[in-house]
C-alpha cells in the first residue's frame, strides 16, 4: 500500500504546487492576495492539470529524441576508433558547458528563465553522456558513476520543476490578461446594495429587496465576475486598465448579484 500511496502523494503535491503558482500569478495581476481567495487543495490540483499538458509533451519529445540519439551513438561508438570517441565526448562536453552557462545566465538575469531551466536539464544529460563515453560505456558502473548519475538525475528533476513553474506562472498571467481585456469571456454583474459602496458608476434606483423590507438602494454596473470562493465575490471592472481595482465583497444579505451571460 505504501508503494502505491507514495507516488500518488508525490504527484498530488506536485500538481498542487503548480496550481498554486498559476493561481498566485493570476490573482496577483488583479492585486489580490491568494490567501484571501480561500481555494481548497483540490482547486489547486484541478487548476494545474490543463497547464501540464504542454510541458509533458515537450519533455516526452525531448526524451524520445535523446533515446534515439543514444541508440545511434551506441551503435556508432561500438565501431568507432578512440579518436572518434573522443570527438563525440568533446561535443557532449561543449553542450554541457553551454547549457550550464545558460542556466547560470538565467539565474543572473542575462537570458530567459525558461531557456535557462531547459538548458540545465540538457547540460545534465549531456554531461552524463560525456562521462559515460569517457568510461567507455553508456552505462558505467562503480561508486563514481552512480554518484554522477544521481547528480544528473537531480539536475534533470530540478530543471523539470523550474521549467514547469515558469510555465505555470506565465499561464496564470496570460489568463489574467485574457480576463482583463475580454478575450476570455466573464459573466457581467449587476451589483445591488442596500448601502453606498466605494465604487464608481453608482446609481440610485430604489430597487426593492427580495422578500425584505430593506430596499436595495444602489446598483453598480460595468462589473465582471472574476471568481466566487470562500463566501466572497471577486469582481473586476468591465474595462480593466491602469488604476483599476478589484472589488471583494462578502456574500451576505446586504448585497445581491445578478450574473449576465
Amino acid at each position: 500500500m505504501t508503494a502505491v500511496l507514495a507516488p500518488v502523494s508525490l504527484l498530488t503535491s506536485t500538481l498542487f504546487f503548480f496550481g498554486w503558482v498559476r493561481s498566485r500569478a493570476l490573482f496577483a495581476y488583479f492585486g489580490v492576495d491568494l490567501g484571501l481567495v480561500g481555494f481548497s487543495p483540490a482547486d489547486y490540483v484541478l487548476r494545474s492539470v490543463e497547464i501540464l499538458f504542454q510541458p509533458i509533451l515537450i519533455a516526452g519529445f525531448i526524451a524520445f529524441a535523446l533515446f534515439l540519439a543514444r541508440l545511434t551513438l551506441t551503435g556508432y561508438l561500438g565501431r568507432s576508433r578512440e579518436k572518434s570517441r573522443a570527438l563525440v565526448r568533446s561535443a557532449f562536453l561543449v553542450v554541457a558547458v553551454v547549457g550550464a552557462a545558460l542556466a547560470v545566465g538565467a539565474v543572473i538575469g542575462w537570458v530567459s528563465a525558461l531557456v535557462g531551466a531547459v538548458a540545465l536539464g540538457v547540460a545534465a544529460i549531456s554531461g552524463y553522456q560525456a562521462h559515460a563515453i569517457g568510461a567507455e560505456s553508456l552505462s558505467p558502473r562503480g561508486d563514481r558513476a552512480v554518484g554522477f548519475a544521481v547528480f544528473a538525475v537531480l539536475a534533470v528533476v530540478a530543471s523539470a520543476f523550474w521549467s514547469a513553474a515558469i510555465v505555470a506562472e506565465r499561464s496564470g498571467r496570460e489568463l489574467a490578461e485574457a480576463f482583463a481585456d475580454g478575450r476570455v469571456p466573464r459573466s457581467e454583474v449587476l451589483l445591488y446594495s442596500r448601502s453606498r459602496l466605494a465604487l464608481p458608476a453608482e446609481e440610485f434606483t430604489g430597487l426593492a429587496g427580495v422578500e425584505s423590507d430593506k430596499p436595495y438602494l444602489y446598483v453598480y454596473r460595468d462589473l465582471r465576475l472574476l471568481t466566487f470562493s470562500g463566501q466572497r465575490w471577486f469582481l473586476i471592472p468591465k474595462d480593466w486598465g491602469s488604476g483599476s481595482a478589484t472589488v471583494i465583497l462578502r456574500d451576505d444579505d446586504s448585497i445581491r448579484l445578478e450574473l449576465v451571460g
